[in-house]
């Protein structure tokens, strides 16, 4: 069962995020976040398992949020930007896990498990994120790295 990762680093500013916001990197990453071979080839399909979130941030008010994945690429949104995806996009959706991180010290962490969230990626082996702030989310330190790590079980 292989575990993909991914990594967003957030500008290096402290400015408040509102509720459904945006969160991103300091360039918006044309199509969206990736998580490289979700499936074995592409076209291929999948089973998404479970999904950690670590942020390397101790905020006073961890960050809620909610993770958008998609079969294929969609239009990157700016950091702290609404969040907002097309009607042609949406349906490309596969999945939109919430998660609240904990403070676990230094830092923030989630896990979600027994998530059994089916895939098919199309176009290629990935699948594309993007991330939506669900409280009004203040950051500690400039350049703060969200990294995201999904278990999938590979169909074919």
């Amino acid at each position: 069962m292989p575990t993909i990762n991914a990594t967003i680093t957030r500008p290096a500013n402290t400015t408040t995020y509102a509720v459904n916001d945006a969160v991103a990197d300091t360039t918006p990453t044309a199509g969206g976040f990736t998580f490289t071979g979700a499936a074995r080839l592409s076209g291929g399909e999948g089973l998404i398992t479970d999904l950690i979130v670590c942020f390397d941030e101790d905020a006073a008010t961890p960050l809620q949020g909610e993770l958008w994945i998609f079969d294929q690429a969609v239009t990157a949104i700016t950091d702290n930007a609404a969040f907002a995806v097309s009607d042609a996009e949406i349906a490309t959706c596969v999945a939109q896990i919430p998660f609240a991180l904990i403070d676990a010290g230094n830092n923030g962490f989630y896990h979600a498990q027994n998530l059994s969230i089916g895939y098919t990626c199309v176009g290629s082996a990935n699948l594309r994120f993007l991330v939506r702030a669900k409280n009004a989310y203040v950051p500690t330190t400039n350049s703060s790295v969200l990294t995201f790590r999904l278990k999938v079980t590979q169909v074919n």
